[in-house]
């Protein structure tokens, strides 16, 4: 009796976890991610301040549940000042972009809200 407890409790855990894992997966599979680079160059320039930028402005925006806020390591454009790339949009919108991705460079602490409200925002659907 007691090693068939063992197996009802461990299916269920099995069945839980994988349901936990399904819900995630709906989800963040309808979300738009935001990839800041932290790549060295862009952690030099300030990446980590346009991170946590960002998490007030998603706050303020109240996009948190529809924005993913990701960090990454270099996106390969070091030159160009700290980049976020943004993806993840709905059909419509990738065909007036004409891409699947939005590059930002240069972004910074100062100019993450303006460059969010401008470039991000109205590509939400919201």
């Amino acid at each position: 009796k007691k090693g068939k407890n063992i197996a009802i409790l461990s299916w269920y855990f099995f069945f839980f976890f994988r349901f936990i894992l399904f819900i995630n997966k709906i989800k963040f599979f309808d979300m738009t991610t935001l990839i800041v680079c932290v790549g060295s160059s862009c952690h030099l320039k300030g990446s980590y301040d346009v991170i946590e930028a960002f998490k007030e402005i998603l706050k303020k925006y109240d996009v948190e549940d529809v924005v993913d806020l990701q960090a990454s390591f270099c996106l390969g454009f070091c030159a160009k000042g700290v980049t976020v790339k943004t993806e993840g949009f709905d059909e419509p919108t990738v065909q007036k972009l004409g891409e699947d991705c939005l590059f930002i460079h240069n972004v910074n602490k100062d100019n993450a809200e303006e460059l969010f409200a401008k470039e991000v925002y109205p590509l939400l659907g919201l």
